[in-house]
C-alpha cells in the first residue's frame, strides 16, 4: 500500500514554522495520518463529507481527506486553549 501524502495551505506552513520546535509532538501526530488513509486513532470528527475537526497534541487539525488523490490537505491549525 502506497502511503498518503501531506498538502499544507500557507496559513499551516506558516504556523509550523513560527512554532518550529515547539510543535514536534504535533507535527508527528499528523505526519501519522500518511500511514492510516487520513484516518486519526481518535479525536477526530467529520462534519461534513471529508472534512475533519481533528483534536490532537492541544491543537484543533482542520483538514480535508481526499482519497482519491491519497492525500490529506490540511487548511488550519490553531492552539485548543
Amino acid at each position: 500500500m502506497q502511503p498518503w501524502t501531506i498538502e499544507s495551505t500557507p496559513e499551516v506552513d506558516a504556523f509550523l514554522v513560527d512554532n518550529a520546535g515547539l510543535v514536534d509532538d504535533l507535527v508527528a501526530s499528523i505526519e501519522s495520518l500518511t500511514t492510516t488513509e487520513g484516518f486519526p486513532d481518535i479525536g477526530a470528527m467529520e462534519v461534513e463529507p471529508t472534512l475533519f475537526y481533528w483534536l490532537t497534541e492541544d491543537h484543533i487539525v482542520v483538514y480535508r481527506r481526499l482519497p482519491a488523490a491519497k492525500t490529506v490537505r490540511l487548511i488550519s491549525i490553531k492552539p485548543d486553549s
